[in-house]
């Protein structure tokens, strides 16, 4: 087994700033700009940056937060392995990575082929909630760090193949049909695993950082297996002092197959189940999470006696369910997410109120009437029940007020450590007795 070391997204040449690290630890890799006005890059299958989006935010919005005077449109969405990164979700999605030209022929000429890793690779640096936005934390510095993996499945090389995964840019721009070009598609699990899948996405975890603490971004921990006698293609090791730095605007680091290098791979997939992999043939668009979310609520509380009426339609605007016991009725609005928080006061966050207000604002705006049942799938298989809370509109504002050391938040925790910001060094999690149960029922029926 071979591991390649692929760096990926915006870097201060392609974008010209670091991908965030979220405020939750996600290592969101930013696609490259690709806004060259010209038949072969821009089509009517090219995706835009206001096509994507994560928790709430759409990609266009977090870089306006972190780049307020610069404005991309275009994006090379390559690797494509985050699910629910599509606003409109391709029915038919499977994840790839494509390559071309000379990366793809230090690949070929390595001998890279099925059974082998990816780590992705790329720059980030800390960021945090500003108003409605995302900012940099001040005082931050970018970091190189692993946040994603693939291990090859398949390899696609001809253009009828590479044509079947219509939404990719390396199918859709003609630019390739004149050049090499190849996807690689991943297994469906882990070789060494069979309980992950063959590709994912990583939190940010220090064992997954690349830089050397106290030397410049690019220069790597000295481990032996990323030094130049375990690595193909004759690199220089360039680092002034300590550490390993392998200059030029590179983009696959294949190295020589060796045991330790095996283990570190593995151990940076699945460390401290800190992962965030993507569940075997998993693949959930937020329109899915949605509909999940509505059908587990609708059945858990049919499973404790209520008559339930599902108001069809998407996005209701007051609620989702109505549910009747005993001429007890409760009308209920339905919130799904898999990612260990709610967005939901995100559009009260302006620039003139702050966070106490904007909570207090969107509070106002709801009805006594609707209970909220706030339904998480983070950390659970397709066969694992979701972590279902009921809560009233009051409740949550109050949470949302408390949050980030009492400095309030739009976003809503189900269970969150600060790792940097207002709320540095501070656990957040939902209350215990707001789990549901024929208890809390009862309390907020009254």
């Amino acid at each position: 087994m071979k591991i390649i070391l692929s760096r990926k997204g915006f870097d201060s040449t392609s974008g010209e700033c670091p991908s965030p690290i979220m405020p939750d630890g996600t290592l969101l890799s930013l696609p490259i700009p690709d806004d060259t006005p010209s038949d072969f890059s821009v089509s009517d299958k090219s995706i835009t940056f206001s096509d994507l989006h994560h928790n709430g935010f759409t990609y266009a919005q977090i870089l306006k937060g972190l780049r307020p005077n610069k404005s991309f449109t275009y994006c090379h969405l390559d690797p494509d392995i985050r699910n629910g990164t599509h606003i409109k979700p391709f029915s038919d999605w499977k994840p790839a990575f494509g390559q071309t030209s000379t990366a793809l022929s230090i690949l070929r000429n390595t001998g890279v082929e099925v059974g082998d890793i990816f780590l992705f690779f790329g720059l980030f640096q800390n960021t945090e909630y500003d108003n409605d936005s995302i900012r940099f934390v001040k005082g931050s510095k970018p970091i190189q760090v692993i946040y994603g993996y693939l291990q090859i499945g398949r390899i696609l090389s001809t253009q009828e193949e590479i044509a079947e995964y219509h939404w990719h840019p390396h199918a859709y721009n003609k630019h390739y049909e004149k050049d090499r070009n190849a996807l690689f598609i991943p297994s469906d699990t882990l070789s060494f695993d069979s309980s992950l899948s063959g590709y994912g996405v990583l939190n940010y975890h220090k064992d997954r950082v690349l830089t050397m603490q106290g030397e410049n971004t690019a220069t790597w921990s000295p481990h032996s297996f990323l030094m130049p006698d375990n690595i193909y293609d004759a690199r220089k090791n360039s680092a002034k002092s300590e550490g390993v730095y392998y200059a030029g605007r590179w983009q696959e680091l294949v190295l020589k197959q060796n045991k330790d290098a095996e283990i570190w791979a593995k151990s940076i997939i699945t460390l401290n189940n800190s992962t965030q992999n993507i569940q075997v043939n998993k693949k959930v668009s937020s329109w899915h999470i949605g509909i999940a979310a509505e059908a587990f609520a609708a059945g858990i509380f049919a499973r404790f006696g209520f008559n339930v009426s599902v108001q069809y339609g998407a996005n209701q605007p007051e609620y989702d369910l109505l549910v009747e016991k005993n001429k007890e009725v409760m009308m209920v609005s339905v919130k799904g997410s898999q990612t260990g928080s709610w967005g939901l006061i995100q559009a009260y966050k302006k620039k003139d109120n702050t966070y106490h207000e904007a909570a207090d604002d969107w509070s106002a705006n709801q009805s006594d009437r609707v209970i909220f049942c706030l339904v998480q799938f983070h950390g659970k298989d397709e066969m694992t029940m979701p972590t279902v809370y009921l809560a009233r509109h009051n409740d949550i504002a109050e949470r949302l007020k408390a949050s980030r050391n009492g400095n309030g938040e739009t976003i809503l925790h189900e269970n969150h450590t600060w790792k940097s910001g207002l709320g540095y060094g501070t656990t957040e999690r939902l209350p215990e007795h707001w789990k549901f149960s024929a208890e809390r029922i009862d309390k907020l029926i009254r």
